[in-house]
């Protein structure tokens, strides 16, 4: 076997450095280039959001009286609250849908006017159906025929004759 040994490494013939590949130098400048164009990047998102927060803040829409930006506090949020005219918000609905739901069962089982000037009255909903299963339900007469109505169709077994 042939074999040089330069400086206490073993060469061997067959085997060498492929000088076409890749250099450090090459290597070097790629991470520096790659270095500067993500500064560069970075530099330029830092412009567009600059731009675009004026954009926003210059063509943001006005709030409302009960609207609250982020920078603002839970009391300047209630001073806005104060200043808006009526009608407001719910301060509470539960409260609200009891009242109401008590008033309507009051007025369900109780007598009282609907309106007085024309007579009109309303009663508890036990009695009314009382007075339905005593007195029955209105019905036609039966001796009076209800005229056919313009444009209807005649019963077919009349006129099929």
């Amino acid at each position: 076997m042939n074999h040089d040994t330069h400086n206490g490494h073993l060469d061997h013939p067959e085997v060498t450095f492929e000088s076409r590949d890749l250099s450090a130098r090459g290597v070097v400048g790629f991470l520096i280039g790659l270095a500067v164009v993500g500064t560069l990047m970075t530099f330029v998102i830092w412009g567009m959001y600059q731009y675009l927060n004026k954009f926003e803040a210059h063509h943001q829409r006005r709030l409302g009286p009960l609207e609250v930006t982020h920078s603002e506090s839970r009391a300047e949020a209630g001073r806005a609250a104060q200043r808006f005219p009526s009608p407001r918000l719910q301060p509470d609905p539960v409260a609200d849908l009891n009242k109401f739901r008590a008033h309507n069962e009051q007025v369900l089982n109780s007598y009282g006017w609907v309106d007085q000037k024309s007579g009109t009255v309303h009663i508890p909903i036990e009695k009314a159906m009382d007075m339905v299963v005593a007195q029955g339900l209105p019905t036609r007469q039966s001796g009076t025929q209800a005229k056919a109505a313009p444009g209807t169709v005649p019963n077919r077994s009349e006129g099929a004759k």
